[in-house]
C-alpha cells in the first residue's frame, strides 16, 4: 500500500509505537526522507545524517543497553570495496526493538554511502571489508567527496484504523494510491556509475547495492544479469536511485518463480519519489517490468 501525505509533524501525544513511527516513513509530496531529515535536524547537511547513523550503529543494540555492550547491533553498517569505490550500507537487524524505530533508523534499509577509496586501500580485492572509521572521518570532513544513495524506508503493516487515526495527519492527508503485487525476490538498489576520484556521475551501467552490502560476488552476478537482460541500461538524468526486486529461481523465498529478471518498485528523481503513474511510465521507457 502506498500513501501520499501532506504533513509529517509528529504529535507529542502519540500513544503507541506505531503512531510514533509511521509518520517517519511518509513525507509531504513524496519528498526524500533523507533530505527532509537533513533539513529538519542538521541544517540541510546530509553528512550530519550520516554521522548520526554511524553513531547509532555503534550505540543501538538489540537489547537496548544504555552503555556499550557485546550484544549484536540493532543498526549495522558494512563497508566494502567495490567498483573502485568505498561503499558503506546501513541496514537493521531483524531483532531490532520496536522502540528504536525513528526518523533515522527507518532509513537503514539499504541506504548506501559512496566514498572515494583512499590510495592505500586500492590494492584490496573487490569485496574486501572496510573499517567504519573511514566513513566516520569522511562524514566529518566537508572536503571529502561523499554521496548518499537513498533506499525506500522501512515500512510497517498496520490496520486502517491506526493509519486513519494518526494524530499527525488530518483525514484528507492520507489516500490510498496503489495496491501492488508483493514480488517475492531480493531488494536491489541501482545507483549511478561514478568516477572513482571525483564521484561525478559518469556514463556506464548503474552500480548495485543490496539491502545489506554494497559489493559482493552475488551483486556482481546480478549486475551481469542486468547487463544481459537490459543491454546498455542507463539511469535517466536526475535519477539517483532506482529500487528493484531481483527475481531468480535459485534464490526462491516462497513463490517458485520460473524466470529471472527485475521488477521496478520505486524511483528517486530530483529529490523526490516518483508517483506510481510516473514510475509506470519510466518502467516502459526503460523496458523493465513493474509489479502487477
Amino acid at each position: 500500500f502506498k500513501f501520499q501525505a501532506a504533513s509529517t509533524r509528529v504529535h507529542r501525544g502519540c500513544r503507541t509505537a506505531m503512531e510514533r513511527v509511521l509518520p517517519c516513513t511518509i513525507r509531504p509530496n513524496r519528498a526524500s526522507e533523507l533530505l527532509a531529515l537533513a533539513e529538519e535536524e542538521h541544517g540541510g547537511s546530509v553528512r550530519g545524517v550520516v554521522s548520526k547513523l554511524v553513531e547509532l550503529s555503534r550505540r543501538h543494540c538489540i537489547r537496548k543497553c544504555r552503555e556499550q555492550c557485546k550484544h549484536d547491533r540493532a543498526i549495522v553498517c558494512k563497508g566494502r570495496k567495490g567498483f573502485g569505490l568505498a561503499l558503506f550500507v546501513f541496514t537493521y537487524d531483524q531483532r531490532i526493538p520496536t522502540s528504536l524505530w525513528d526518523a533515522y533508523t527507518v532509513l537503514c534499509r539499504g541506504l548506501t554511502v559512496v566514498l572515494r577509496l583512499p590510495e592505500h586501500l586500492k590494492s584490496l580485492e573487490d569485496g574486501a571489508s572496510l573499517d567504519l572509521g573511514l566513513l566516520d572521518v569522511a562524514a566529518e570532513d566537508p572536503t571529502a567527496p561523499l554521496e548518499v544513495v537513498e533506499c525506500m524506508p522501512k515500512f510497517f503493516e498496520s490496520d486502517p484504523a491506526t493509519v486513519q487515526g494518526l494524530k499527525s495527519f488530518s483525514p484528507d492527508d492520507l489516500q490510498l494510491e496503489a495496491v501492488l503485487e508483493k514480488v517475492d525476490g531480493s531488494l536491489g538498489l541501482l545507483h549511478p556509475a561514478r568516477d572513482p576520484e571525483t564521484l561525478e556521475i559518469i556514463d556506464g551501467l548503474p552500480l548495485l547495492s543490496s539491502k545489506s552490502v554494497g559489493f559482493s560476488e552475488d551483486i556482481s552476478k546480478v549486475r551481469g544479469m542486468l547487463e544481459e537482460k537490459h543491454p546498455n541500461f542507463r539511469l535517466p538524468k536526475g535519477v539517483t536511485s532506482l529500487i528493484v526486486e531481483v527475481v531468480r529461481p535459485e534464490v526462491q523465498v516462497c513463490v517458485p518463480y520460473s524466470y529471472q529478471g527485475f521488477r521496478l518498485l520505486a524511483v528517486m528523481k530530483d529529490g523526490a519519489w516518483l508517483t506510481e503513474d510516473a514510475a509506470d511510465v519510466m518502467s516502459k521507457e526503460l523496458g523493465m517490468e513493474r509489479p502487477k
